[in-house]
């Protein structure tokens, strides 16, 4: 925005230093004011100055509005000069739709759509839910493992959600399972996960949502009320939590933004639209990892990604687990209870504006 703003300064020093010409070209074939037409620019100046007018801290970086306002005074200080060819009316009107869609593009909510991945907002009840976003995964409601709960489960079900439509309600091992996931177009170098919680009571693991358990990327909830985020590369594993106690509390909407950017080698975590921590490279070498670990279950194949629990029973049957095979285990280590709501996934690291606009736009300020 900058550039183009000393460009448009740059044209109107070298206007004033310009010859002044009365027809429309001289002998050399050199261009001359005349009948210029400045309709469309003054039409640009008034569409421009409307958004400003209309622009508040709450939708744009200070320093945007300021700088773009800047640029729509020296293009207005230019037309009021007068003394215009009418190649220099077209720069200025080029210049100044190059500002516009700048400006535009800073906006807090101006996430890209191409940079949704996955989207599920659990307002259409169905055994199959499909994400919206550029990847049409499918969730499939899953009750709890009868290995563990017996005849004493049953599908999560729909409840009212945080800004009217539905959530999805999790108990006894209930949770949501994607088998069609691709970790190559899922996982690139950077990834931010956000989603509404509503835990129904506080224990150990309350497991979110998870791609391979532990071994790539997980966020949970434990009885301290941190959300927690713990992710493997290739350079190790970062368990990391936001150091706020009682961040979540049960029976509350709370919004969690998880953001990793291997790219520039920092993770931030976010509740109800504030940046609440901040992890480096220098905290955890992994955040400073080429990609995102593999992970190839007992089984084979590959884990379905987990929305509600950690993992499937038959994976973790092949663990050292026998000694806690029990609904209490699952309910206080594995699994969540409680409700969820707008769960995305983006290909990028949100930042702070965009996790503040995205908390205020789900929450329908």
């Amino acid at each position: 925005m900058k550039k183009i703003y000393s460009f448009i300064i740059i044209a109107m020093a070298a206007l004033v230093s310009a010859p002044v010409f009365t027809s429309c070209t001289d002998d050399n074939g050199q261009e001359q004011t005349g009948e210029v037409d400045t309709t469309e620019l003054e039409t640009a100046l008034e569409e421009c100055q409307a958004l400003l007018d209309d622009a508040t801290t709450t939708d744009y970086p200070e320093e945007a509005i300021t700088t773009f306002q800047e640029t729509v005074d020296a293009v207005n200080e230019a037309l009021a000069a007068g003394g215009l060819t009418q190649t220099v009316v077209n720069n200025l009107l080029a210049n100044l739709n190059a500002a516009r869609d700048t400006f535009e593009a800073s906006a807090y909510g101006a996430i890209p759509d191409e940079n949704l991945l996955l989207s599920f907002d659990f307002d259409t009840e169905g055994n199959t839910q499909v994400s919206t976003g550029t990847l049409a995964y499918e969730a499939e409601l899953t009750a709890g493992p009868s290995e563990i709960y017996g005849s004493d489960t049953a599908l999560p079900e729909f409840v009212e959600g945080i800004n009217g439509g539905h959530a999805i309600s999790l108990s006894n091992g209930s949770h949501l399972e994607i088998a069609n996931w691709n970790q190559s177009e899922l996982l690139k170098s950077d990834v931010s996960v956000s989603v509404w919680v509503n835990p129904s009571k506080m224990v150990e693991g309350n497991y979110v949502f998870a791609i391979n358990y532990w071994n790539t990327l997980k966020i949970n909830i434990p009885s301290h009320g941190r959300p927690c985020l713990t992710i493997n590369t290739t350079e190790g594993g970062a368990d990391m939590d936001n150091s706020v106690p009682e961040s979540v509390k049960p029976d509350t909407w709370t919004h969690l933004v998880m953001t990793v950017s291997l790219t520039d080698d920092v993770v931030n975590m976010y509740v109800n639209g504030e940046l609440t921590k901040t992890f480096t490279d220098a905290d955890y070498p992994a955040i400073g990892g080429a990609s995102f670990s593999t992970y190839t279950p007992a089984a084979g194949g590959q884990l379905p990604i987990m929305i509600g629990t950690t993992t499937t029973y038959e994976e973790a049957a092949t663990w050292t687990w026998t000694w806690s095979q029990t609904p209490e285990y699952w309910n206080a280590s594995v699994a969540y209870n409680g409700l969820i709501d707008n769960l995305k996934v983006y290909d990028i690291a949100l930042t702070d504006g965009q996790v503040s606009k995205l908390y205020s736009d789900e929450l329908g300020e």
